[in-house]
Order: C-alpha cells, then sequence, then structure tokens
C-alpha cells in the first residue's frame, strides 16, 4: 500500500473563519507538525472570488514530504473539503480531532482510503518489476 488519503467534508462551520484566508494558511501552516507530517514547502492560499457571490471561498495547500494537504472553503454556505493525503500512516482520529476543534464544524463527512494498494514496498518485488518492464521495452 502506498498509503492513506483521508476525504472531510465539513458543514456548518463557522462562516468568518472559512472566510480568512489568515486562518487557512495558520491551519495548513501548522497541521503537519501537529499529525506528524513534515512540510517541504510553505503553503499557498488564496480567495477565489468576492463576498456575496455564493461560491466565494478561500483555498489553499501545503505539499508536505508525505504528499499533501488542501482544503476550499464555501463561506457562504458554512462549508469546507479537506484532503489528507500521506505516503505513511497517521492517526486519523487525532487529525478529525484537530480539524473539529479548529473548525468546529457541526457535522463531517470522513472518507478514508487506502491509495496504491499494489504499490510495491518490498524492495525485491520493486526490482522484479523494474526488470520485467525493462525486457518489455527491451524486445526480450
Amino acid at each position: 500500500m502506498y498509503g492513506p488519503h483521508l476525504i472531510l467534508d465539513l458543514y456548518e462551520c463557522d462562516k468568518q473563519l472559512l472566510g480568512d484566508k489568515d486562518f487557512v494558511l495558520n491551519f495548513l501552516h501548522t497541521c503537519p507538525d501537529k499529525i506528524g507530517m513534515r512540510k517541504i514547502k510553505e503553503p499557498d492560499v488564496m480567495q477565489w472570488l468576492e463576498s456575496p457571490h455564493p461560491d466565494w471561498g478561500v483555498s489553499g495547500t501545503v505539499i508536505i514530504a508525505e504528499s499533501h494537504i488542501s482544503i476550499h472553503t464555501y463561506p457562504e454556505k458554512g462549508f469546507a473539503v479537506i484532503d489528507i493525503f500521506s505516503c505513511k500512516n497517521f492517526d486519523v482520529d487525532k487529525t478529525v480531532k484537530l480539524v473539529e476543534s479548529t473548525f468546529k464544524f457541526k457535522k463531517c463527512e470522513k472518507q478514508l482510503f487506502f491509495r496504491g494498494t499494489h504499490y510495491p514496498t518490498d524492495m525485491n518485488k520493486t526490482l522484479k518489476i523494474v526488470a520485467k518492464q525493462r525486457s518489455k521495452v527491451n524486445g526480450k
């Protein structure tokens, strides 16, 4: 397996927080350390459209050594979506509690996927796969 991908859909969040670029930036800046990940690039955050457009919001990502964390907010709807994808396991319950204490949502839909279920983590298996691919390329 390559790693877990946690998807959170947050409902009835504080609309003021969701529209605050600095709030989203701070979350993306501090979240990796709090869940045992390593940030390798500063977060990138931007606002999309302007209030009172019904779909305006703030979006951001942070690249971590293990993969990425992204967020998209919709303040007018009190809704946010967060993805946390990692090539290593992490404490999902601890992560959900962190998000809950930060965003103060009333309802959360959580999905957890395990990506790359056939991803070889054994070096011998990896070498066999590479050798097989090379033999196909070389016509052997």
